[in-house]
């Protein structure tokens, strides 16, 4: 799993990119990639997600624009 971010410049959406190389969109799981995501131990969160879970997070287009994936590190 890797941390991803889309959508428009200045309003980014967290996403992981999955095994298969798919976005998926994880806005439901944490409000962005950023110092308070990552001092309340986000990353522990994100790991523990069974495949499953991965699998229920929605798609990104392929269209989206890709942002940074940490907010202002």
């Amino acid at each position: 799993m890797k941390l991803a971010r889309f959508g428009n410049s200045g309003g980014e959406k967290p996403a992981l990119v999955d095994a298969r190389g798919q976005r998926r969109d994880c806005s439901a799981l944490a409000a962005d990639f950023d110092r308070d995501f990552f001092r309340s131990g986000g990353l522990s969160r994100l790991a523990a997600l069974s495949p499953a879970e991965l699998d229920a997070l929605p798609e990104v287009s392929t269209e989206a624009r890709w942002g940074a994936p940490v907010a202002r590190p």
